[in-house]
């Protein structure tokens, strides 16, 4: 059995490049970044919307996985779905 099983819409963790272009995909306003330290890092682009910026009070995050680094975002984003 499969020790990192993903939903269909997720990639193979285990692959970082899949997961880099997934982070990207779900998370188009933000650039990600893997170190080479083995960081995951995410940063709000403020040249894809100024305006979404002030909607939020987080810009960077930083993870030890792409998994981790998706729940951080997601959460960073919650004042842009509740202010819809």
């Amino acid at each position: 059995m499969d020790s990192n099983p993903t939903t269909p819409d997720e990639p193979d963790f285990n692959n970082l490049d899949e997961a880099k272009v997934w982070l990207k995909r779900k998370h188009p306003l933000w650039n990600i970044i893997r170190t080479d330290r083995g960081r995951w890092w995410g940063l709000l682009d403020p040249s894809r919307g100024v305006a979404i910026v002030r909607l939020v009070e987080t810009t960077t995050v930083e993870a030890d996985t792409a998994q981790s680094l998706d729940r951080l975002i997601v959460e960073a984003e919650r004042p842009l779905t509740s202010a819809s």
